[in-house]
């Protein structure tokens, strides 16, 4: 005779990693910038962007959900430069967005599309650190990195920076990190974003090498591999068979 034994349910939280799933970059004021395909309403877009003059503002318009800020602005001790971390909700629709600055200032933008943070972006973000003014820790040639490292709530979190040189750059994204754009390529010539998705809880440095002598300006953010900031929730049935 086959048997069942009687079961009983256990909880577990399982959080899944976060996922890049596409990008776009662009530059330019009343700028459009264009995804290939419209970001899943279940997927939320991270914009990484910077204006040469730190006494104008920026606005993004064109998206079906109002972004919010992860960060910003935050401003250069010259003057010089002006960056902000956005996060907006994807639709399931819509491919562009743009950016305007409010005087002549030029957008330089970068945005990803990600999975597995959630779908509000006011408890998307983890923590969010930027380097003091204008410098990273770091200068010249040497490695450029943020002035305080970013602290990661858990595996799997997804790990967003960008990079801001006053001259005409050439960078390498970090160890472990991918460029944005994708081949260590600059937006407008001086500026890049990187990603990665951390292995582990802890510390997470994102950082730039340069083979140019660079001043730079960065920003980071950590995001949370979680729905809606809380871990998602399955149920496992444990079944006894025997005979």
């Amino acid at each position: 005779a086959v048997w069942v034994l009687p079961y009983a349910p256990w909880l577990a939280s399982v959080r899944a990693a976060a996922a890049y799933v596409q990008e776009t970059t662009c530059a330019g004021n009343d700028v459009t910038c264009t995804f290939a395909a419209a970001p899943l309403a279940t997927n939320i877009v991270l914009v990484a962007l910077s204006l040469g003059d730190e006494a104008q503002t920026i606005d993004i318009t064109g998206w079906p959900n109002a972004e919010t800020v992860s960060l910003g602005p935050v401003d250069s001790s010259t003057g010089t430069a002006r960056g902000y971390l956005f996060c907006m909700v994807g639709d399931g629709l819509d491919t562009t967005f743009v950016a305007t600055s409010s005087g002549a200032a030029t957008p330089r933008v970068a945005a990803v599309e990600v999975s597995g943070i959630g779908t509000t972006c006011t408890t998307a973000l983890d923590d969010a650190e930027v380097a003091a003014d204008f410098d990273c820790q770091g200068s010249g040639t040497t490695a450029h990195s943020l002035a305080t490292v970013l602290t990661t709530s858990a595996a799997g979190d997804f790990i967003w920076a960008y990079v801001l040189s006053s001259n005409t750059a050439n960078f390498t994204a970090g160890s472990g990190y991918t460029s944005v754009p994708s081949g260590n390529g600059e937006i407008n010539s001086n500026a890049q974003a990187e990603w990665k998705v951390a292995g582990a809880s802890g510390s997470e440095d994102p950082d730039w090498a340069s083979a140019l002598n660079e001043t730079t300006f960065c920003m980071g953010a950590a995001y949370l591999a979680t729905a809606d900031g809380a871990a998602s929730t399955s149920r496992l049935l444990l079944l006894g068979v025997g005979r």
